[in-house]
């Protein structure tokens, strides 16, 4: 996967121009503020049709511009495509090939980028709801399908917290609206847990190689994903080369394990009294997503606005385990199908009416799960130090690019944001050895180009003031 040519148009401070990089390095050097990360958050938008900085629209556009616009031409296995991303107060028009994207699922899946950004370095100390946000950002790069079945879950849970809320409702027709929104939430909140699960399976190999590799510490690390199950929501979850079945978190799976057929890139906020998992729209329907590529409402991770991305697909139907605390680790082939999920989380939900009234918001859903980096089996929160810290999530990235490139048998893009002067000199090396060994093409922004270990196969650029210029002298 390569981008070609990169063009940007009232986005940011950014002065119009185009952008042609090199196939492997490309380096962007300034001091802070002369737009190096705009220019990485333009690439990423026109690949996700997300901000990874802004939920507003408006943040994105210039100050004297009505709009913005961001188009890539992209290169992958000898053909050559045109990403086009228009922004605009409140929305967002996208094309492909210069035509009209219709479904908008047709946009996604041929262009991969994964961020690497300096408050990822944080993100293990961070709240439930930015490791939830950090994992999603990962599921969406693997299946685009996912930020579909996320904002339709957002939707409803949107309506099913409105419905808790609304005193006013005779209680038969309350209960029977909560019953409508109970069905369809379940439905969603399954494909979600699903999907994160097998991904979470599907990386813990990589990751655990990769901490080893960095790390140096002779101490076993892990995930754990713990479903919001102290209200009868037990779910049975699989694969480890450990041992064990259990239900909910996750630990170390087979090496073996895979994704099922990618059925892009939601967020889950950290509980409150109305826990969501992205920013809603202004709109919130429980209707199709719509097929439409003009998009309304936040670019953030995700928006809520419509999409018409196919949902997460059950391409695989298990039979059931028996069941065990959430607390228990992963093990074991998958025995989850979606029927079983939803049936549990609806049974959750029922059970969890009383409570969920008395509170004004949904209490059980993926909303509210938990992932945990875990170091020597104790959460890193408390027990790592800075600089394990730094290796595990340097390992997870390094991790989810390896996951990528097999999966789609070809490198995706990365952007690197500055990662390098959050680095002590040890993991900045092997950061810069690893990208050194893997094919693909990489955008990274320092403020000196002196940090950044590469000697060869790279192309530098300085950018102040919003202009980017092609500098001979790394």
């Amino acid at each position: 996967m390569l981008v070609r040519s990169l063009s940007v148009s009232g986005f940011r401070n950014l002065v119009p121009s185009t952008l042609e990089p090199g196939e492997r390095f490309n380096v962007f050097s300034g001091d802070n503020g002369q737009g190096k990360t705009n220019l990485l958050e333009a690439l990423y938008a026109v690949c996700t049709l997300r901000s990874f900085r802004s939920s507003r629209l408006r943040d994105l556009i210039s100050i004297h511009e009505p709009s913005a616009q961001v188009r890539a031409q992209v290169l992958r296995a000898g053909l050559e495509r045109k990403y086009e991303l228009t922004i605009s107060e409140r929305s967002r028009v996208v094309r492909l090939d210069s035509k009209t994207v219709r479904p908008l699922a047709r946009y996604f899946g041929e262009f991969n980028v994964v961020l690497f950004a300096p408050e990822d370095l944080l993100v293990a100390r961070a709240s439930p709801g930015e490791r939830r946000r950090f994992l999603d950002r990962a599921v969406f790069n693997m299946h685009p399908g996912f930020l579909s079945a996320a904002q339709d879950y957002e939707k409803v849970l949107k309506n099913r917290n409105i419905c808790l809320r609304d005193e006013g409702m005779k209680r038969s027709s309350r209960d029977a609206l909560l019953d409508v929104y109970d069905q369809q939430l379940a439905s969603l909140a399954a494909q979600v847990l699903r999907a994160r699960r097998d991904y979470l399976r599907s990386i813990e190999p990589y990751f655990v190689r990769a901490f080893d590799l960095i790390a140096r510490c002779q101490m076993p690390v892990e995930l754990r994903y713990q479903s919001s199950g102290n209200l009868g929501l037990d779910l049975d979850v699989s694969e480890s080369r450990w041992s064990g079945r259990l239900s909910g978190p996750l630990s170390e799976p087979s090496s073996e394990s895979r994704l099922s057929e990618p059925s892009s890139e939601p967020r889950l906020s950290e509980p409150s009294s109305e826990p969501r998992l992205s920013e809603p729209s202004s709109e919130s329907r429980l209707s199709e997503p719509s097929s439409e590529s003009r998009l309304s409402g936040p670019l953030s991770e995700p928006s809520s606005e419509p999409s018409s991305e196919p949902r997460l697909s059950e391409s695989r139907s298990e039979p059931p385990s028996e069941r065990r605390s959430s607390e228990s680790r992963l093990s074991e082939p998958p025995s989850e199908s979606l029927s079983e999920l939803q049936e549990a989380l609806l049974q959750a939900l029922t059970a969890s009416r009383r409570a969920d009234l008395a509170r004004g918001a949904t209490l059980v859903g993926p909303h509210r799960d938990l992932l945990e980096f875990r170091l020597a089996e104790q959460p890193v929160a408390s027990f790592a130090s800075q600089g394990q810290l730094r290796a595990m999530i340097l390992a997870w990235k390094s991790a989810e690019m390896q996951l990528l490139a097999e999966t789609h048998d070809d490198p995706p893009v990365l952007l690197l944001d500055d990662v390098s002067s959050e680095l002590d000199p040890e993991r900045n090396q092997y950061l810069f050895e690893f990208l050194k060994g893997r094919p693909g093409q990489c955008f990274i922004t320092t403020t000196h180009p002196s940090f950044v270990l590469l000697a060869s196969d790279r192309r530098d650029f300085r950018v102040k003031g919003g202009v980017i210029e092609a500098s001979s002298t790394p």
